[in-house]
Parts: structure tokens; sequence; C-alpha cells
């Protein structure tokens, strides 16, 4: 079973009026022609590809990735950094493409095709399938601080997922709704690797869909790169 979404306090409700306040702003400001609007956008989906897969343990300087969102660099298929952070930026195109398309249903093959389009340059992550095995997530000392359910609860789960986010919860906020597809796509981490990769393209997928655009201008991949650092 799914979590379910919990009731929002004052100070949340609060915050959350405050950021559509900002967002309003934010909508303002962006529609207008100005120079800095483009390479405002390209620096943050490099900033965003690098976050995320840095996440995950793959790593390359802001500069390159600037140059492989724009193409300026070729990808040695040999280097996984590389590699990840070019499968990425094709994951989150197709993100903008679905998050476009007025005909748009979430299906379990959405979830299955970011994982490949994500994960592709590597085959033992068994790219846009569900996993067979037993996973978790490790701590620093090699145990296990999280296991995630068997797999054989792993399609039924994803389907519950599936229909709560094609039915549920319709009148949350659209953050509220991103940060729990988030969570319980990272909660029953179905796949084999590139589980926190998917969780997060399907919060900004969610954030789109809802027209809330904010991943457009800022990188939620970084924040929450930065934020893990920090708690380290």
């Amino acid at each position: 079973m799914i979590s379910e979404t919990p009731k929002l306090g004052s100070d949340l409700r609060s915050r959350l009026e405050e950021l559509d306040g900002i967002r309003a702003t934010l909508g303002h400001e962006t529609g207008r022609r100005a120079p800095w609007i483009g390479p405002l956008r390209r620096q943050v989906r490099a900033s965003a590809f690098e976050g995320s897969t840095s996440i995950e343990g793959f790593s390359v300087a802001p500069g390159e990735a600037v140059a492989l969102v724009g193409g300026e660099e070729p990808v040695d298929p040999g280097d996984a950094s590389r590699m990840a952070v070019s499968c990425y930026a094709r994951a989150m195109d197709h993100v903008g493409a679905m998050a476009g398309d007025p005909a748009f249903r979430w299906l379990d093959r959405v979830i299955l095709d970011l994982h490949f389009d994500a994960c592709s340059f590597q085959r033992d992550a068994d790219p846009g399938r569900w996993r067979t095995g037993g996973v978790g997530v490790t701590g620093s000392d090699g145990r296990f601080v999280y296991r995630a359910p068997d797999a054989d609860d792993v399609p039924a789960l994803m389907a519950e997922t599936v229909e709560w986010l094609e039915h549920g919860d319709l009148d949350s906020h659209a953050v509220v709704r991103a940060a729990m597809a988030h969570l319980h796509v990272v909660s029953i981490h179905p796949f084999r690797d590139g589980n926190g990769r998917v969780s997060r393209l399907l919060l900004l997928l969610q954030c789109y869909h809802l027209g809330f655009e904010v991943g457009r201008y800022i990188s939620i991949e970084r924040l929450i790169e930065e934020k893990r650092r920090n708690m380290v």
C-alpha cells in the first residue's frame, strides 16, 4: 500500500501560498522577451542533469555539463558519467514532451520509458523493466538503512501508484502531489538501479503537467543534491 497524503498544517499552507505568489511574479517576468532567458534555461538544465546524476555517483564538471547539454561535446559510450548526464538530458526532453501533450495520461509505461531513457547506458540496470530481485539503500557502513518491498510486490504497488497519479488527491497543491509522487516511487524502489533519477523525473513531470514550471528556472535536482550533501 502506498503512503497516504498527509493533511497540511497552517504553516505549510502559508508557505505554499507564498510560493504561489512568487510563481506568479516569476511567470510574469520570464514571459517577457529578454536576452537572459535562453542562457538561464540552458544553465538550469545543465545544473539539473549534473545534480541528479551526481547524487548517484556520476560526476562531471559544471562546464562539461553545459557543453553536453548544448551538444558541443561528443559523448564517449565508455564514459559512464558523461553518458549518465546525456541520458538524463534525453529523459528530461521526454518529460517536457509529455507535459505539453494535452492527451497525456499516467500509465506504467510512462515510468518504465523514463527509466529506459535515463538508464539505457547501464545494461545491468535492466532499463525499462521492473526489478526482479531485492534492493535497498545502504549507509556509509554498508548496512541497509532501508529495504525496499519484495520484487513480487512491485507491479501491484506501481499500478497503485499510477492509479493515484491519474486519479488520487487531485485537489492537492501541485507541489504536494509532486512530492508524494517522488515519495511513492522512491519508497517502492521499483528498479534495479536509477530509482532516484526516475523519482526526480516524475517529480518534475508532475509539476509541469500541473502547470507548475519552477524546474525550468531553478534546478530542483541541484537543491536536493546540496541538501543531501549538507546532511552527510
